[in-house]
Protein backbone atom coordinates (compact mmCIF):
# COMPACT_ATOMS: atom_id res chain seq x y z
CA UNK A 1 0.00 0.00 0.00
CA UNK A 2 1.47 3.61 -1.03
CA UNK A 3 0.81 6.53 1.04
CA UNK A 4 2.63 10.27 0.68
CA UNK A 5 5.40 10.76 3.75
CA UNK A 6 7.44 14.32 3.46
CA UNK A 7 6.30 14.59 -0.49
CA UNK A 8 7.34 11.25 -0.97
CA UNK A 9 5.15 8.32 -1.77
CA UNK A 10 6.46 4.84 -0.14
CA UNK A 11 4.97 1.35 0.30
CA UNK A 12 3.72 1.69 3.82
CA UNK A 13 4.29 -2.41 4.47
CA UNK A 14 7.46 -2.78 4.48
CA UNK A 15 9.23 0.71 4.89
CA UNK A 16 6.82 2.24 7.66
CA UNK A 17 8.58 0.48 9.96
CA UNK A 18 12.12 1.75 8.95
CA UNK A 19 10.18 5.41 9.05
CA UNK A 20 9.90 4.96 12.44
CA UNK A 21 12.96 3.58 13.45
CA UNK A 22 14.64 6.29 11.72
CA UNK A 23 12.38 9.15 13.40
CA UNK A 24 12.98 7.11 17.04
CA UNK A 25 17.11 7.03 15.90
CA UNK A 26 17.01 10.91 15.91
CA UNK A 27 14.83 12.17 19.23
CA UNK A 28 15.61 11.13 22.45
CA UNK A 29 12.46 11.19 24.68
CA UNK A 30 13.13 11.15 28.93
CA UNK A 31 10.70 11.51 31.29
CA UNK A 32 11.84 12.22 34.86
CA UNK A 33 9.76 11.25 37.94
CA UNK A 34 10.62 13.41 40.93
CA UNK A 35 9.75 12.93 44.79
CA UNK A 36 7.20 10.34 46.01
CA UNK A 37 4.55 10.85 43.41
CA UNK A 38 6.97 10.96 40.62
CA UNK A 39 8.37 7.77 41.62
CA UNK A 40 5.12 6.23 41.59
CA UNK A 41 3.53 7.59 38.21
CA UNK A 42 6.86 6.50 37.14
CA UNK A 43 6.60 2.98 38.92
CA UNK A 44 3.27 2.37 37.03
CA UNK A 45 4.56 3.32 34.04
CA UNK A 46 7.05 0.97 33.13
CA UNK A 47 4.31 -1.72 33.98
CA UNK A 48 3.81 -1.20 30.13
CA UNK A 49 4.99 -1.23 26.75
CA UNK A 50 6.88 2.51 26.27
CA UNK A 51 9.54 1.08 23.73
CA UNK A 52 11.25 4.41 22.88
CA UNK A 53 11.17 6.46 26.54
CA UNK A 54 14.12 6.61 29.16
CA UNK A 55 12.53 6.51 32.38
CA UNK A 56 14.59 8.50 35.09
CA UNK A 57 13.91 8.66 38.91
CA UNK A 58 15.58 10.75 41.44
CA UNK A 59 14.40 11.79 45.02
CA UNK A 60 15.71 12.26 47.96
CA UNK A 61 14.78 9.22 50.01
CA UNK A 62 17.11 6.52 49.31
CA UNK A 63 14.59 4.12 50.69
CA UNK A 64 12.27 5.05 47.91
CA UNK A 65 14.52 5.17 45.07
CA UNK A 66 15.79 1.29 46.61
CA UNK A 67 12.26 -0.18 45.74
CA UNK A 68 11.74 1.38 42.96
CA UNK A 69 12.11 -0.69 39.56
CA UNK A 70 13.50 1.99 37.47
CA UNK A 71 16.72 1.03 36.84
CA UNK A 72 18.17 5.09 36.30
CA UNK A 73 18.04 6.51 39.49
CA UNK A 74 19.00 9.84 41.00
CA UNK A 75 19.91 10.03 44.58
CA UNK A 76 19.77 13.80 45.58
CA UNK A 77 21.71 15.43 47.98
CA UNK A 78 25.21 15.39 49.58
CA UNK A 79 24.16 16.69 53.09
CA UNK A 80 20.62 14.96 53.87
CA UNK A 81 21.70 10.82 53.62
CA UNK A 82 18.76 10.19 51.34
CA UNK A 83 16.22 10.88 54.65
CA UNK A 84 13.82 12.78 52.36
CA UNK A 85 12.58 16.60 52.15
CA UNK A 86 10.58 16.65 55.33
CA UNK A 87 8.16 18.62 53.01
CA UNK A 88 10.51 21.51 52.96
CA UNK A 89 10.66 22.68 49.34
CA UNK A 90 14.03 24.56 49.97
CA UNK A 91 15.58 21.28 51.02
CA UNK A 92 14.76 19.58 47.99
CA UNK A 93 16.23 22.11 45.54
CA UNK A 94 19.34 22.00 47.94
CA UNK A 95 19.71 17.94 47.36
CA UNK A 96 19.01 18.97 43.42
CA UNK A 97 21.57 21.63 42.84
CA UNK A 98 23.96 19.44 45.12
CA UNK A 99 23.49 16.59 42.17
CA UNK A 100 23.37 18.84 39.33
CA UNK A 101 26.30 17.24 37.74
CA UNK A 102 24.39 13.51 37.90
CA UNK A 103 20.93 15.19 36.49
CA UNK A 104 22.72 16.79 33.71
CA UNK A 105 24.57 13.86 33.16
CA UNK A 106 21.11 11.49 33.19
CA UNK A 107 19.72 14.15 30.42
CA UNK A 108 22.24 14.16 28.31
CA UNK A 109 21.16 14.35 24.76
CA UNK A 110 17.77 14.48 25.44
CA UNK A 111 15.30 16.35 22.60
CA UNK A 112 12.45 16.04 24.71
CA UNK A 113 12.39 15.67 28.69
CA UNK A 114 8.88 15.30 30.56
CA UNK A 115 9.36 16.10 34.38
CA UNK A 116 6.21 14.64 36.28
CA UNK A 117 5.93 15.57 40.23
CA UNK A 118 3.46 15.67 42.81
CA UNK A 119 3.77 19.37 44.62
CA UNK A 120 2.85 20.55 47.56
CA UNK A 121 5.67 18.67 49.24
CA UNK A 122 9.56 19.06 49.57
CA UNK A 123 11.43 16.92 46.74
CA UNK A 124 9.02 17.54 44.18
CA UNK A 125 8.39 20.96 44.63
CA UNK A 126 12.17 21.91 45.25
CA UNK A 127 14.09 19.89 42.96
CA UNK A 128 11.76 19.79 39.71
CA UNK A 129 12.06 23.47 38.79
CA UNK A 130 15.63 22.88 39.37
CA UNK A 131 15.64 19.93 36.81
CA UNK A 132 14.02 21.56 34.56
CA UNK A 133 16.69 24.35 34.75
CA UNK A 134 18.84 21.69 33.73
CA UNK A 135 17.08 20.41 30.84
CA UNK A 136 16.17 23.78 29.63
CA UNK A 137 19.88 24.78 29.35
CA UNK A 138 20.89 21.33 27.38
CA UNK A 139 18.55 22.31 24.87
CA UNK A 140 15.73 20.06 25.50
CA UNK A 141 11.98 21.02 24.81
CA UNK A 142 10.81 20.64 28.79
CA UNK A 143 7.72 20.19 30.01
CA UNK A 144 6.43 19.57 33.49
CA UNK A 145 3.43 17.74 34.55
CA UNK A 146 2.24 18.67 37.67
CA UNK A 147 -0.34 16.84 40.56
CA UNK A 148 -1.41 19.72 43.04
CA UNK A 149 -2.65 18.60 46.69
CA UNK A 150 -6.22 17.50 47.68
CA UNK A 151 -8.04 20.77 49.47
CA UNK A 152 -8.58 18.40 52.76
CA UNK A 153 -4.61 18.23 52.77
CA UNK A 154 -4.68 21.99 53.98
CA UNK A 155 -3.53 25.39 53.37
CA UNK A 156 -0.08 25.32 53.49
CA UNK A 157 0.66 22.43 51.06
CA UNK A 158 -1.37 24.09 48.51
CA UNK A 159 0.32 27.35 48.97
CA UNK A 160 3.54 25.12 48.70
CA UNK A 161 2.75 23.95 45.51
CA UNK A 162 0.73 27.59 43.99
CA UNK A 163 4.64 28.64 44.84
CA UNK A 164 6.26 25.45 43.39
CA UNK A 165 4.82 25.87 40.26
CA UNK A 166 5.52 29.66 39.86
CA UNK A 167 9.29 28.65 40.09
CA UNK A 168 8.70 25.64 37.66
CA UNK A 169 7.19 28.15 34.70
CA UNK A 170 10.42 29.90 35.06
CA UNK A 171 11.90 27.13 33.57
CA UNK A 172 9.84 24.36 31.07
CA UNK A 173 8.37 25.65 28.24
CA UNK A 174 4.99 23.66 28.26
CA UNK A 175 3.51 22.83 32.31
CA UNK A 176 0.81 20.78 32.98
CA UNK A 177 -1.41 20.78 36.09
CA UNK A 178 -3.82 17.92 37.14
CA UNK A 179 -5.54 18.75 40.01
CA UNK A 180 -6.54 16.22 42.96
CA UNK A 181 -9.42 18.19 43.84
CA UNK A 182 -11.06 17.90 40.39
CA UNK A 183 -10.92 13.74 40.82
CA UNK A 184 -12.33 14.14 44.30
CA UNK A 185 -15.11 16.74 42.33
CA UNK A 186 -15.62 13.94 39.79
CA UNK A 187 -14.77 10.74 41.33
CA UNK A 188 -15.34 11.29 45.07
CA UNK A 189 -16.79 7.89 45.23
CA UNK A 190 -14.13 6.16 43.81
CA UNK A 191 -11.72 3.92 46.34
CA UNK A 192 -8.74 5.91 47.66
CA UNK A 193 -6.70 2.98 45.31
CA UNK A 194 -8.64 3.78 42.18
CA UNK A 195 -8.33 7.51 42.60
CA UNK A 196 -4.42 7.26 42.87
CA UNK A 197 -4.41 5.34 39.64
CA UNK A 198 -6.80 7.32 37.69
CA UNK A 199 -4.36 9.82 38.34
CA UNK A 200 -1.54 7.86 36.94
CA UNK A 201 -3.20 6.71 34.06
CA UNK A 202 -3.99 10.52 33.08
CA UNK A 203 -0.15 10.85 33.70
CA UNK A 204 0.49 7.91 31.53
CA UNK A 205 -2.14 9.29 28.94
CA UNK A 206 -0.44 12.49 28.48
CA UNK A 207 3.35 10.74 27.94
CA UNK A 208 1.77 8.09 25.42
CA UNK A 209 -0.05 10.75 23.16
CA UNK A 210 3.67 12.69 22.98
CA UNK A 211 5.14 9.50 22.27
CA UNK A 212 3.05 8.27 19.33
CA UNK A 213 3.15 12.02 17.90
CA UNK A 214 6.61 11.84 18.23
CA UNK A 215 7.15 7.85 17.03
CA UNK A 216 4.35 7.10 15.00
CA UNK A 217 4.34 7.85 11.18
CA UNK A 218 0.59 8.90 9.88
CA UNK A 219 -0.60 9.73 6.46
CA UNK A 220 -0.64 12.95 7.80
CA UNK A 221 1.94 13.42 10.03
CA UNK A 222 2.91 15.41 12.56
CA UNK A 223 6.78 15.47 13.60
CA UNK A 224 9.31 17.02 16.26
CA UNK A 225 9.75 19.95 14.63
CA UNK A 226 5.25 20.56 14.75
CA UNK A 227 5.27 19.20 18.44
CA UNK A 228 8.18 21.89 18.74
CA UNK A 229 6.40 24.80 17.63
CA UNK A 230 3.41 24.50 19.42
CA UNK A 231 4.80 23.46 22.65
CA UNK A 232 7.88 25.70 22.88
CA UNK A 233 7.22 28.78 25.11
CA UNK A 234 3.76 27.42 25.03
CA UNK A 235 2.95 27.63 28.80
CA UNK A 236 0.05 26.23 30.43
CA UNK A 237 -1.15 23.53 28.40
CA UNK A 238 -4.21 20.96 28.64
CA UNK A 239 -3.87 17.38 27.22
CA UNK A 240 -7.29 15.67 26.21
CA UNK A 241 -7.55 12.35 24.91
CA UNK A 242 -10.83 10.68 24.16
CA UNK A 243 -11.84 7.12 22.50
CA UNK A 244 -15.21 5.68 20.98
CA UNK A 245 -16.90 2.78 19.24
CA UNK A 246 -19.81 2.68 17.73
CA UNK A 247 -21.99 4.73 15.99
CA UNK A 248 -20.92 8.54 15.69
CA UNK A 249 -17.71 7.45 17.48
CA UNK A 250 -16.03 10.33 15.70
CA UNK A 251 -17.75 12.89 17.50
CA UNK A 252 -17.73 11.53 20.74
CA UNK A 253 -14.02 10.55 21.07
CA UNK A 254 -13.79 14.25 20.34
CA UNK A 255 -16.08 15.17 22.94
CA UNK A 256 -14.45 13.20 25.20
CA UNK A 257 -11.03 14.67 24.04
CA UNK A 258 -12.67 17.84 25.54
CA UNK A 259 -14.17 16.32 28.92
CA UNK A 260 -11.67 17.76 31.38
CA UNK A 261 -11.79 15.96 34.47
CA UNK A 262 -8.59 16.77 35.97
CA UNK A 263 -8.25 20.04 34.78
CA UNK A 264 -8.86 23.01 36.48
CA UNK A 265 -8.42 25.58 33.56
CA UNK A 266 -10.65 25.63 30.02
CA UNK A 267 -9.01 23.83 27.27
CA UNK A 268 -10.92 25.69 25.07
CA UNK A 269 -8.57 28.80 25.68
CA UNK A 270 -5.44 27.25 24.46
CA UNK A 271 -3.98 29.63 21.68
CA UNK A 272 -1.94 27.00 19.62
CA UNK A 273 -2.94 23.06 19.80
CA UNK A 274 -2.04 19.53 17.99
CA UNK A 275 -4.68 17.37 17.24
CA UNK A 276 -3.78 13.86 16.31
CA UNK A 277 -6.20 11.22 15.30
CA UNK A 278 -6.04 7.48 15.18
CA UNK A 279 -8.72 5.15 13.37
CA UNK A 280 -9.23 1.39 12.00
CA UNK A 281 -8.74 0.13 8.44
CA UNK A 282 -12.84 0.54 8.51
CA UNK A 283 -12.88 4.60 8.96
CA UNK A 284 -13.76 6.85 6.53
CA UNK A 285 -13.07 10.18 5.10
CA UNK A 286 -16.49 11.46 6.56
CA UNK A 287 -15.56 10.26 9.73
CA UNK A 288 -12.06 11.93 9.42
CA UNK A 289 -13.92 15.01 8.87
CA UNK A 290 -16.71 14.89 11.53
CA UNK A 291 -14.19 15.03 13.70
CA UNK A 292 -11.91 17.88 12.29
CA UNK A 293 -15.24 19.82 12.16
CA UNK A 294 -16.27 18.70 15.76
CA UNK A 295 -12.68 20.45 16.72
CA UNK A 296 -13.00 23.52 14.85
CA UNK A 297 -16.98 23.48 16.96
CA UNK A 298 -15.67 23.02 20.23
CA UNK A 299 -13.12 25.56 19.69
CA UNK A 300 -15.79 28.18 18.36
CA UNK A 301 -14.66 31.94 17.67
CA UNK A 302 -10.91 31.26 19.41
CA UNK A 303 -9.82 30.41 15.91
CA UNK A 304 -10.47 33.84 15.17
CA UNK A 305 -7.33 34.76 16.82
CA UNK A 306 -4.82 35.89 14.62
CA UNK A 307 -2.27 34.02 17.05
CA UNK A 308 -3.89 30.81 16.86
CA UNK A 309 -2.25 27.62 15.45
CA UNK A 310 -3.57 24.02 14.94
CA UNK A 311 -1.99 21.13 13.84
CA UNK A 312 -4.02 18.13 12.98
CA UNK A 313 -2.68 14.64 11.88
CA UNK A 314 -4.13 11.28 11.04
CA UNK A 315 -2.67 7.96 11.47
CA UNK A 316 -4.26 4.48 10.64
CA UNK A 317 -3.63 2.02 13.53
CA UNK A 318 -4.09 -1.80 13.84
CA UNK A 319 -4.71 -3.33 17.35
CA UNK A 320 -3.45 -6.67 17.79
CA UNK A 321 -6.90 -8.65 18.08
CA UNK A 322 -7.71 -6.40 15.07
CA UNK A 323 -10.44 -4.33 17.24
CA UNK A 324 -12.12 -1.30 16.48
CA UNK A 325 -9.82 2.32 16.97
CA UNK A 326 -11.39 5.48 17.07
CA UNK A 327 -8.95 8.08 19.15
CA UNK A 328 -8.14 11.51 19.20
CA UNK A 329 -5.84 13.15 20.84
CA UNK A 330 -4.97 16.77 21.91
CA UNK A 331 -2.46 18.92 23.07
CA UNK A 332 -3.16 22.28 23.86
CA UNK A 333 -0.65 25.16 24.87
CA UNK A 334 -1.03 28.56 25.61
CA UNK A 335 -4.00 28.01 28.18
CA UNK A 336 -5.32 30.97 30.12
CA UNK A 337 -4.49 30.74 33.31
CA UNK A 338 -6.89 32.38 34.89
CA UNK A 339 -9.89 29.86 32.77
CA UNK A 340 -12.03 27.76 34.41
CA UNK A 341 -12.75 23.85 32.94
CA UNK A 342 -16.26 23.23 32.48
CA UNK A 343 -15.79 19.56 33.39
CA UNK A 344 -18.55 16.95 32.77
CA UNK A 345 -18.09 13.34 35.01
CA UNK A 346 -18.66 10.50 32.67
CA UNK A 347 -16.48 7.25 32.73
CA UNK A 348 -14.07 6.19 35.22
CA UNK A 349 -10.27 4.88 34.53
CA UNK A 350 -10.06 5.52 31.31
CA UNK A 351 -6.37 3.38 30.76
CA UNK A 352 -5.77 3.45 27.83
CA UNK A 353 -3.78 0.69 26.68
CA UNK A 354 -0.37 1.39 25.16
CA UNK A 355 0.48 -0.14 21.33
CA UNK A 356 -3.22 1.16 20.76
CA UNK A 357 -4.55 -2.08 21.87
CA UNK A 358 -7.98 -0.64 22.55
CA UNK A 359 -9.93 -0.56 26.50
CA UNK A 360 -12.37 -2.85 26.80
CA UNK A 361 -14.91 -4.07 29.99
CA UNK A 362 -12.39 -7.58 30.17
CA UNK A 363 -9.48 -5.56 30.04
CA UNK A 364 -10.76 -3.46 32.57
CA UNK A 365 -12.52 -5.75 35.05
CA UNK A 366 -9.37 -8.77 34.56
CA UNK A 367 -6.52 -6.13 35.18
CA UNK A 368 -4.96 -7.84 38.36
CA UNK A 369 -4.76 -3.96 39.32
CA UNK A 370 -8.40 -3.06 39.20
CA UNK A 371 -10.26 -6.41 40.41
CA UNK A 372 -13.59 -6.67 40.05
CA UNK A 373 -14.61 -5.01 43.34
CA UNK A 374 -12.72 -1.68 42.20
CA UNK A 375 -14.07 -1.83 39.04
CA UNK A 376 -17.79 -1.82 40.75
CA UNK A 377 -17.39 1.84 40.80
CA UNK A 378 -15.67 3.06 38.20
CA UNK A 379 -18.92 3.88 36.98
CA UNK A 380 -17.97 2.51 33.10
CA UNK A 381 -20.85 2.63 30.41
CA UNK A 382 -21.17 1.08 27.27
CA UNK A 383 -23.82 1.30 25.07
CA UNK A 384 -25.22 -2.88 25.38
CA UNK A 385 -28.37 -3.33 26.54
CA UNK A 386 -28.88 -4.63 29.61
CA UNK A 387 -29.76 -8.52 30.65
CA UNK A 388 -32.23 -8.96 33.14
CA UNK A 389 -31.11 -10.90 35.87
CA UNK A 390 -33.34 -12.67 39.04
CA UNK A 391 -31.95 -11.52 42.45
CA UNK A 392 -32.58 -13.57 45.28
CA UNK A 393 -31.58 -12.71 48.99
CA UNK A 394 -30.96 -15.52 51.02
CA UNK A 395 -30.08 -14.85 54.99
CA UNK A 396 -28.63 -17.28 57.32
CA UNK A 397 -29.87 -18.27 60.60
CA UNK A 398 -29.43 -15.88 63.06
CA UNK A 399 -26.79 -16.64 65.83
CA UNK A 400 -28.16 -15.60 68.92
CA UNK A 401 -25.51 -14.11 71.08
CA UNK A 402 -26.74 -10.12 71.43
CA UNK A 403 -29.67 -8.20 68.96
CA UNK A 404 -27.80 -7.67 65.93
CA UNK A 405 -29.03 -4.54 63.55
CA UNK A 406 -30.83 -5.32 60.19
CA UNK A 407 -29.13 -5.41 56.68
CA UNK A 408 -28.66 -2.33 55.23
CA UNK A 409 -29.53 -2.26 51.03
CA UNK A 410 -29.05 0.76 48.98
CA UNK A 411 -30.62 0.71 45.28
CA UNK A 412 -28.48 -0.88 43.39
CA UNK A 413 -28.43 -0.38 39.18
CA UNK A 414 -26.24 -3.00 37.24
CA UNK A 415 -26.18 -4.63 34.09
CA UNK A 416 -24.39 -8.22 32.78
CA UNK A 417 -23.10 -8.92 29.37
CA UNK A 418 -23.96 -12.75 28.60
CA UNK A 419 -26.05 -14.02 32.20
CA UNK A 420 -23.46 -14.47 33.88
CA UNK A 421 -23.38 -15.58 37.39
CA UNK A 422 -22.01 -12.65 39.61
CA UNK A 423 -21.70 -12.64 43.42
CA UNK A 424 -21.57 -9.84 45.74
CA UNK A 425 -20.09 -9.96 49.01
CA UNK A 426 -19.29 -7.63 51.92
CA UNK A 427 -18.64 -4.57 49.51
CA UNK A 428 -17.44 -6.56 46.80
CA UNK A 429 -17.68 -8.36 43.65
CA UNK A 430 -16.61 -12.37 44.11
CA UNK A 431 -15.76 -12.90 39.99
CA UNK A 432 -15.39 -16.10 40.01
CA UNK A 433 -18.02 -18.66 40.59
CA UNK A 434 -18.94 -22.21 39.08
CA UNK A 435 -20.09 -20.75 35.76
CA UNK A 436 -20.18 -17.75 33.93
CA UNK A 437 -17.49 -14.61 33.05
CA UNK A 438 -17.30 -11.67 35.46
CA UNK A 439 -18.72 -8.71 33.11
CA UNK A 440 -20.56 -6.28 35.40
CA UNK A 441 -20.31 -3.03 33.46
CA UNK A 442 -21.84 -0.71 35.83
CA UNK A 443 -22.57 -0.11 39.31
CA UNK A 444 -24.53 2.90 40.42
CA UNK A 445 -24.16 2.72 44.15
CA UNK A 446 -22.14 0.72 47.32
CA UNK A 447 -24.37 -0.97 49.36
CA UNK A 448 -24.05 -2.57 53.01
CA UNK A 449 -24.33 -6.51 52.60
CA UNK A 450 -23.31 -7.61 56.53
CA UNK A 451 -25.64 -6.83 59.56
CA UNK A 452 -22.79 -7.92 62.00
CA UNK A 453 -20.73 -10.50 63.12
CA UNK A 454 -23.36 -13.38 63.05
CA UNK A 455 -25.97 -12.25 60.95
CA UNK A 456 -24.73 -12.27 57.13
CA UNK A 457 -26.94 -11.27 54.34
CA UNK A 458 -26.04 -12.13 50.76
CA UNK A 459 -27.07 -10.95 47.70
CA UNK A 460 -26.08 -12.29 44.32
CA UNK A 461 -27.57 -13.49 41.10
CA UNK A 462 -28.93 -16.54 39.70
CA UNK A 463 -28.17 -18.10 36.74
CA UNK A 464 -31.62 -18.49 34.48
CA UNK A 465 -30.88 -22.20 33.89
CA UNK A 466 -30.66 -22.71 37.98
CA UNK A 467 -33.84 -23.55 40.11
CA UNK A 468 -32.74 -23.03 43.50
CA UNK A 469 -30.00 -21.65 45.23
CA UNK A 470 -27.35 -24.10 46.22
CA UNK A 471 -25.15 -22.98 48.67
CA UNK A 472 -22.20 -25.58 47.62
CA UNK A 473 -21.61 -23.94 44.59
CA UNK A 474 -21.16 -20.50 46.23
CA UNK A 475 -17.48 -19.08 47.01
CA UNK A 476 -17.61 -18.76 50.70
Amino acid sequence: MNEIFDNKIVNTENETEDLVHKNTANISLKVIGVGGGGNNAVKYMLQDRFTNVEFIIANTDAQALATNECSHKIPLGKEGRGLGAGSEPRVGETAARESASEIEEQLQGADVVVIAAGFGGGTGTGAAPVIAEIAKKNGALTIGIVTTPFGYEGTKRRKVAREGIEELKKYVDSYIILSNDKLADNYGDMPIDDSFKLSNVSLKNIILSIHDILYRIGSINIDYADVKKILTGAGLTVVGIGQATGNDRATKAVEKAFEQNLYENNIKTAKRMLVNIQYDSKSTINEIRKAVNKVHELLGENQEDDDYDVIIGQEKVQTKDNAEVFKVSIIAGGADINSVATATKTEGPSDLILDNDVITKEVILQDEDFAPEQASVSNITLEEEPTVVEKVVVEQPHVEEKPQPQPVFQEVSYQTESKPEVVIQDDKLISERKKGHFSTIEISSIFDTTSGNGDYSRLYELNPEDDVVDDEDTPW
